[in-house]
């Protein structure tokens, strides 16, 4: 999908492009490199939220901090929105939260996935917002 939009006169134009790719549908585990943006928790292993992530706009840390701890270790990869992954970090079993830096990657929406033995626990967004960029 594409389209404009356009503030009063004088102000600037911006365009956006969405686009989806049949192809990149799964992120597998320690082969997570890539993930369609917009899945949602569809396909999840259980239902309800099992982790909390905040802040969303960050501008580096975001805490995320588990309902339960985790009865096993599981993998957390970060994606940018092209599907190209950015991250792959192993969570340790008996854990009941973790900080991930994101500073580093830029201003820009972040897709992000728990998962354990290649099936996916939860997944979500975050946005960083690093001043001066």
């Amino acid at each position: 999908a594409t389209g404009t939009r356009e503030g009063g006169p004088g102000s600037k134009r911006y365009a956006w492009v969405v686009k989806l790719d049949a192809e990149l549908q799964q992120c597998h585990a320690m082969e997570c490199d890539s993930i369609a943006p917009g899945t949602g928790n569809a396909g999840r292993a259980s239902a309800g939220p099992l982790v909390d992530v905040y802040p969303s706009p960050t501008t580096d840390l975001v805490h995320m901090n588990f309902v339960a701890p985790l009865d096993q270790a599981a993998e957390l990869c970060i994606h940018n929105l092209e599907g190209k992954r950015l991250l792959l970090e192993s969570v340790a079993g008996g854990s009941s939260g973790y900080q991930v830096a994101l500073g580093g990657f830029g201003s820009g929406l972040y897709l992000w996935e728990l998962r354990r033995d290649g099936v996916l626990l939860q997944n979500g967004k975050v946005m960083v917002s690093v001043f001066g960029e």
